[in-house]
């Protein structure tokens, strides 16, 4: 099959672009002919890989966004190809991998996080409609032509639903690919002993960990709130780090765990390479979004046996099926409440169960991430492709 992959940028790295990568090299591994259509190309022109750039417009980022979805539907509507996989906003296409769910679900969480602040800031920037008149159309177009619409969770496909109203049939969820071999022989006690060591965390110290961008949406200002109350407990001694290139988002928290008197207990290193090193080195995982497509990230911390505390709102919610694997945390969770949720999941590991038992539990930990394997995933793409050229 000759197929055309669309997305403003493609790069081997990176979220959504690094997914489009992972789908690209399968594909052409088994044999298909493949056009990348972007306006970017980032990493090796393989054998059986076409690019077509798109001029789009780079003045403003409605413009550029507008522009895309245009120049991208032109390109397809002049060229043959026997499927189109779109992983940004285009017009047309056969299949849609809604990363971001929908546009106005994000405007609603993000106005119910900022207030007033943000209802102001969203109703001035032309970015908002030119995205949700998009996204009307595409939709409608995908209704009309029974295209398939991919979603990272059945929160994501809900959300959608209720606002442009696209039959169940239509979706496919197919969780975000996770490369777990970059993190080999990091899970050994070996390890992680020397993470903690390099983190100078000593035997007693409890280290939570948080990883993702976007602060606000993802929860971090709550942890800082509940760690006054986990300073509380003599057992342990908290710490807690918060990876994430989000430059306000740590001004703010900064100031927050000054005023709060936990200062002492709080890091945030910014963006980092070497994630798998904190993984090995937490004791737990938190992650308290109001709004998350899915949240790969949990894939990952569940990979390492961590014990993992979600929010309602995050789509890898719905990995956490009893509190033996870790606790989904509603909005409503006061920061008392929440310390002694984090408190309840270190307790199970470390002082009610046997080596033999905790073993188990982060096997099932484990077990539970495999669903994001990259393997697993792709095999996904691959029969959907195959349902679709059998229509």
């Amino acid at each position: 099959m000759h197929i055309a992959i669309v997305l403003i940028r493609y790069k081997p790295y990176g979220g959504y672009e690094r997914q489009a990568a992972l789908l690209a090299d399968t594909l052409l591994a088994r044999g298909h002919k493949i056009t990348i259509i972007s306006s970017q190309w980032t990493g090796e022109k393989k054998p059986g890989l076409e690019f077509i750039q798109l001029p789009i417009i780079k003045l403003s980022s409605w413009l550029k966004t507008g522009s895309f979805a245009l120049m991208s539907r032109a390109v397809i509507n002049k060229k043959s190809f026997d499927l189109t996989i779109a992983f940004d906003r285009s017009l047309t296409m056969d299949i849609y991998r809604a990363g971001s769910a929908c546009h106005k679900s994000w405007l609603a969480a993000r106005i119910k996080a900022n207030g007033l602040k943000a209802r102001i800031s969203i109703a001035i920037n032309p970015l908002n409609r030119v995205i949700n008149r998009i996204e009307k159309s595409l939709f409608a177009n995908l209704k009309k032509t029974q295209g398939t619409v991919v979603v990272l969770s059945s929160a994501s496909a809900k959300q959608i639903q209720n606002h442009y109203h696209l039959p169940s049939e239509q979706f496919k969820i197919i969780p975000p690919a996770v490369d777990f071999n970059r993190f080999k022989d990091q899970d050994s006690l070996e390890f992680r002993s020397k993470a903690r060591e390099k983190l100078n965390l000593q035997k007693q110290d409890r280290l939570l960990l948080h990883v993702g961008s976007g602060f606000r949406i993802k929860g971090v200002e709550r942890i800082i709130r509940a760690l006054p109350h986990l300073q509380n407990i003599e057992d342990y001694k908290f710490r807690f780090i918060a990876i994430g290139a989000d430059k306000k988002g740590i001004r703010q928290n900064q100031a927050l765990a000054k005023k709060l008197a936990v200062d002492h207990m709080v890091e945030f290193p910014g963006g980092v390479e070497n994630v798998g090193e904190y993984y090995a080195a937490a004791d737990c995982f938190l992650l308290l979004s109001m709004l998350e497509t899915f949240g790969a990230v949990t894939a990952e911390a569940l990979w390492f046996g961590l014990p993992t505390l979600i929010g309602r709102g995050a789509g890898s919610a719905g990995l956490i099926s009893n509190s033996t694997l870790g606790e989904v945390v509603e909005e409503s969770v006061t920061p008392d409440k929440l310390a002694q949720m984090i408190n309840v999941c270190l307790n199970r590991d470390y002082n009610n169960n046997s080596k033999q038992d905790i073993n188990n539990i982060k096997q099932q930990r484990r077990n539970l991430s495999a669903k994001c394997d990259l393997t697993t995933v792709m095999d996904q793409y691959l029969e959907l492709i195959e349902t679709k050229k059998r229509v």
